[in-house]
């Protein structure tokens, strides 16, 4: 193998092996993310891709789907072209038609239930990506439906409008002036890498980290002691995984579930159920 050869193997850009690097971003998952890549491009194709250190959304960093980019552009049996059902409903025979053919054929289903029920009978539905959700929304209220949601309807937005409705704004935690932090099913290394990198900023100010619920990650074991589960009589409750105290010289295990189950008082103290007025 020449030198070439290798440099071309290990995917080095440069003039000679023809390899280029194009930054861009992720769209796989909420823009509220946009992670930033690094696409090494050979010949108009993406053959290697990596995070870029520094951008303000990753710094280097990726998730699994992020990694997976190249299989998410090239998959073999990705649909590129709109596709016509020709047989009946769940036999699975479509043709792909050109992208003219399907506007009219959506266009002419729309204005005839707009025609026969009304506007009002279509609901507007969005799933993954999210880049093109405020054309679709804009599409359904020009179209005369009130009827747009998305998976966010029973997620993000549905906790924001909450938020707007109880105090007016949005809230967010402080995590880096909280003297007790409570994570429910919360293990970043696997699944949240940007919420590991602030868990792992914490524990540099001080604080131990005992860990309780699943098996935690290499990682999560150096910033504090594993916590044994709680007796059989408290299993019953969500209890916390992950807990963190400005003062760990201080702490015990049953100061920490005495803190726990007072804290938790107060919340339930506070979030009374609504009784609704019988009509």
């Amino acid at each position: 193998m020449t030198e070439l050869e290798r440099k071309i193997k290990a995917k080095i850009p440069g003039p000679d092996t023809g390899i280029e690097v194009r930054h861009t971003i992720c769209d796989i998952c909420s823009p509220g993310m946009h992670c930033g890549i690094n696409a090494y491009i050979k010949d108009g194709k993406v053959i290697k891709i990596e995070g870029i250190d520094g951008h303000p959304s990753n710094d280097g960093r990726l998730c699994t789907k992020g990694l997976s980019n190249r299989q998410y552009i090239y998959r073999e049996d990705r649909i590129l072209t709109p596709l016509k059902r020709v047989g009946k409903r769940g036999e699975g025979k479509f043709e792909p038609i050109t992208w003219d053919e399907a506007y009219a054929e959506i266009a002419k289903g729309l204005n005839a239930a707009k025609a026969k029920y009304g506007a009002e009978s279509v609901a507007f539905y969005s799933g993954y990506s999210k880049w093109y959700r405020q054309m679709l929304r804009r599409l359904a209220y020009a179209f005369g439906s009130p009827n747009y949601g998305c998976e966010s309807s029973a997620c993000y937005t549905a906790a924001f409008m909450a938020w707007k409705v109880a105090a007016g704004e949005q809230g967010k935690p402080d995590m880096a002036n909280s003297d007790l932090f409570l994570g429910w099913a919360f293990n970043p290394f696997y699944s949240s890498y940007m919420k590991a990198r602030r868990a792992m900023a914490l524990k540099e100010k001080g604080p131990e980290v005992p860990h309780r619920g699943h098996p935690p990650h290499p990682r999560q074991r150096e910033a504090g002691r594993p916590v044994p589960p709680a007796p059989h009589r408290h299993r019953r409750r969500s209890g916390p995984r992950h807990c963190q105290r400005a003062d760990p010289e201080r702490l015990d295990r049953q100061a920490l579930h005495r803190q726990i189950r007072l804290r938790l008082r107060r919340v339930r103290g506070v979030c009374q159920p609504v009784q609704r007025e019988q009509h």
